[in-house]
């Protein structure tokens, strides 16, 4: 008989909450039997998406494609009532993405706890990327966010576990997971523009470079290795991976492909299209800022980026056109409003960048 799988369910989930988990292996049942826990690695969620650093850095996934046995995870949220800036949590957290992965340190946990050691260098294990996330959010939820381990965070009573946040894997989540990781290969590509960078700023400027923000930061400073930091990125694949969804999401670019896409679905069709349209907003939600925010400069990274940026969001206005379009088709006046809403905002938004649509 096959096992049934898990997942979490994305409605059920808040900014900041708190993902805990283990896995047969050897090093997770180490990590659980010094740290008195049923877990053995601490994630955080931030806006649809995980944050958590493994072996080789921090990295950003998709908690749909974390598939576990039943017992396998937990999820735990701050108690209310509480005054903690959880969005300030999750961009502290999304900021780190990018950053190395300290084994040393992850191994002291345990034994440094109670100590109020502070951290031996910037670089981050699991637990520590979730308690420092927490503390700049105002929020201390160990005796120490420099060292500590999953098992502080289950025993923590300022926290909670959440109902429902766990459920059965459906078919097509399944075979989701046996797809390509978009977001892995976009963690690859990003690492490696990251490591010659760092290894440039240490060369030339004895500064080493944590995280994606801190590269960017970099440039800015010392706008000389503009075109070498540009050169790591054009070779790194990291500017082109937005268009990975075209291969695996045909049918959001065309409307016969969506259509037979509906034909064959089994599952709910009002959570597949508001799912849909969720996604959509997030991808907004992301690239108009940094778009903005990348325009104008001189910087040759910074037109770069700004160029990607532009490209994902005319590729989303491409996709809100067609959900708009299977809106009425399945007659979703609600979600009809909420795609041509967003469509609007975006349309508006480029205008006045200056770009036609």
């Amino acid at each position: 008989m096959t096992e049934q799988l898990y997942t979490y369910d994305i409605p059920s989930l808040r900014g900041g909450d708190i993902l805990l988990s283990t896995t047969s292996q050897r090093r997770s049942r180490i990590i659980r039997a010094v740290t008195r826990s049923p877990f053995s690695h601490a994630m955080l969620y931030t806006n649809r998406s995980i944050i958590h650093a493994e072996a080789g850095g921090v990295f950003s996934t998709n908690p749909q494609r974390r598939l576990f046995s039943k017992t396998q995870s937990k999820v735990l949220r701050l108690r209310q009532p509480h005054s903690t800036d959880l969005q300030s949590v999750c961009d502290f957290a999304t900021g780190l993405v990018g950053a190395l992965y300290t084994v040393p340190e992850a191994i002291l946990a345990a034994l440094l706890h109670t100590t109020g050691q502070a951290a031996f260098s910037p670089s981050q294990y699991c637990s520590r990327l979730v308690a420092q996330a927490y503390e700049h959010g105002g929020q201390p939820i160990v005796a120490n966010a420099d060292f500590c381990a999953p098992g502080h965070f289950e025993r923590c009573a300022l926290l909670e576990e959440v109902p429902g946040a766990i459920r059965p894997a459906n078919a097509e989540e399944i075979e989701l997971s046996r797809t390509v990781d978009t977001a892995k290969v976009h963690q690859t590509h990003t690492f490696a523009w990251l490591e010659p960078t760092r290894k440039l700023a240490r060369m030339r400027f004895g500064v080493q470079i944590v995280s994606k923000d801190e590269a960017l930061q970099l440039v800015a400073k010392h706008p000389d290795v503009d075109e070498v930091v540009a050169e790591f990125i054009e070779e790194s694949g990291y500017l082109t991976d937005y268009l990975m969804d075209r291969e695996l999401s045909p049918h959001r670019y065309n409307l016969e492909s969506f259509r037979r896409r509906l034909a064959q679905y089994s599952g709910d069709l009002a959570s597949m299209l508001t799912s849909e349209y969720v996604l959509n907003r997030d991808h907004v939600a992301n690239a108009l800022p940094q778009f903005k925010h990348f325009s104008g400069s001189q910087l040759k990274v910074h037109t770069l980026l700004a160029n990607m940026h532009l490209e994902r969001l005319l590729q989303t206005q491409v996709r809100l056109k067609v959900l708009r379009i299977i809106c009425v088709e399945q007659r979703k006046p609600l979600l009809l409003g909420l795609v041509s809403g967003e469509l609007g905002t975006l349309e508006t938004a480029l205008n006045n960048a200056g770009v036609a649509v």
